[in-house]
């Protein structure tokens, strides 16, 4: 298989907009506070109250921008050649790799029946499930990663789907 194939996997945005514009809103009224107390500090040397709700507004904007960035969160999946990388993406800027596997080490792909209960039921069995709603169709990789069971349940797009079913017929069972 030459080429890659992406698929970003995101949650739906429910209250996104105005959850992101109050945090917006909370950073910058924050910041403009501890500029202006700071300017007071420094025309009428140093005060305790005022030293406080400094280092409260700074504590505030920190966190609303914080948790603005850390509840966009998605999941990059590539396919390159024969390998599958699955990635955490926070923020659209931190991106850290969950894992690798190569098509060599996978068990099983396919959509989600019997078999999968039997693979989710063992308990030493790490399942990461990327899936948001109620999908119609969800698939699973079923993989070995240093000794450990894996389940990998997604819904892949069409690209994605028929890349990953040319990869498990070549030698793997499906």
């Amino acid at each position: 298989m030459d080429g890659v194939i992406e698929q970003v996997i995101a949650p739906p945005r429910k209250m996104g907009g105005g959850f992101k514009a109050m945090a917006i809103i909370t950073t910058v009224v924050c910041a403009m506070m501890v500029l202006f107390l700071m300017q007071l500090m420094m025309t009428h040397g140093l005060n305790w109250p005022m030293l406080i709700l400094m280092l409260a507004c700074v504590l505030v904007g920190f966190l609303s921008f914080y948790v603005r960035n850390s509840r966009d969160v998605e999941f990059d999946l590539l396919l390159v050649e024969d390998e599958l990388r699955v990635a955490r993406v926070v923020g659209h800027n931190r991106r850290k790799e969950l894992f690798r596997v190569s098509a060599s080490k996978w068990n099983y792909f396919g959509p989600v029946d019997m078999a999968f209960a039997r693979y989710s039921a063992d308990k030493s069995t790490t399942v990461h499930m990327l899936v948001f709603g109620q999908p119609d169709e969800m698939y699973y990789l079923a993989f070995e990663k240093e000794g450990k069971q894996h389940l990998l349940v997604f819904v892949p797009t069409d690209d994605m789907l028929n890349a990953m079913k040319r990869l498990s017929a070549r030698g793997r069972r499906i």
